[in-house]
Parts: C-alpha cells; sequence; structure tokens
C-alpha cells in the first residue's frame, strides 16, 4: 500500500478528508514502521510537497522511499532524488502540459526510476479520459525512454532492475 500527505482533498471535500495534522501523524507511523521492518516506504503525495519532504527529512530511514505517480516540480524532483528516493512515473508524464515530469524522467539516475499505471486513473496519452489499463504502459515506457535518450528496451530492463530491488516481496 501506499501512505503520505494529500492536501488536495483537505482543501475540496474536508468533511470526507483526515486533516494534514491526522495524515502527517499516520505518514510518521508508518515511516518507522518501514524502516523497523526494513521495507520500502511507497508514498502519496498531492499537493503537500513542502509538508512532505519536510516529514520524510525527519522521520526514521526506510531502505527505500519510493514516489509513487510522481507529479511534483522538478525541484521537488532534484531534492528527492539528492536523497535517494525513486521517482515512479504513471501516464501523466505523457500529458503534453508535463514537461517538467519529462525532465524529472530524465534526471533520474537509473537505479532511482520505476515506471507504474497507476490504473485505473493517469491514462497515458493518446488515451487519455478513458479507463486506464495494464495494456496502455508501454506508451509510458515511450515517453519517459524519449525523455532519457534510451530505448524503450533498456529502460524496461533497468526497470525491471529497480522493481526487483525495490518492490520485489522480500524486498517491498
Amino acid at each position: 500500500g501506499e501512505t503520505g500527505l494529500d492536501d488536495y482533498w483537505t482543501q475540496h471535500a474536508p468533511e470526507d478528508t483526515a486533516s494534514m495534522e491526522v495524515q502527517e501523524l499516520a505518514l510518521r507511523w508508518h515511516a518507522d514502521v518501514a524502516a523497523e521492518v526494513n521495507k520500502t516506504l511507497m508514498i502519496h503525495n498531492r499537493e503537500a510537497d513542502t509538508d512532505l519532504m519536510r516529514v520524510l527529512g525527519e522521520c526514521a530511514q526506510a531502505p527505500n522511499i519510493m514516489l509513487h505517480c510522481f507529479s511534483s516540480p522538478l525541484d521537488v524532483a532534484k531534492e528527492a532524488l539528492n536523497r535517494g528516493y525513486i521517482l515512479s512515473f504513471a501516464g501523466n508524464v505523457t500529458f503534453k502540459r508535463n514537461e517538467e515530469l519529462r525532465q524529472a524522467a530524465a534526471l533520474a539516475p537509473a537505479e532511482q526510476i520505476l515506471i507504474e499505471t497507476d490504473a485505473p486513473y493517469m491514462t497515458p496519452e493518446p488515451f487519455r479520459g478513458s479507463r486506464n489499463e495494464p495494456s496502455l504502459i508501454g506508451h509510458t515506457y515511450r515517453v519517459v525512454a524519449e525523455a532519457r535518450n534510451q530505448s524503450v528496451e533498456e529502460l524496461v530492463e533497468q526497470v525491471r532492475a529497480n522493481f526487483d530491488r525495490v518492490l520485489s516481496p522480500h524486498n517491498a
């Protein structure tokens, strides 16, 4: 599963969403558990970049911190990569307006990148607007590989190795 901070929903549906204070307490608890059991910490972040990076900097460190469905600005990507976090890119990296996400993908060291579907959301171009399916992930790979100036095959092999290291059942 994932944990993290989501300020979007605290602003748009506060009656249905835990406060940022409660979310921060839960994130700190999950970070402590991940560090204690030596497992990857998968992070959900929506419109909470500053608070998220602050909290992660203060928490016990899991062996891997993965920023799921990465969608933050380039400066956050640079800080996360400098800290050794893994950026996981979904279909939103293919959206025309998301040049900064493609730049972040290009900057990520080979060992700090993953690709995901985030299905049924984040459907990649040219299928945006329809339900996302795992079969569409090739479009995300193609865009990220192009941004990184590498072949899709090379990216697939690197992501497979990263997955095995970061998220395989004996590590995740």
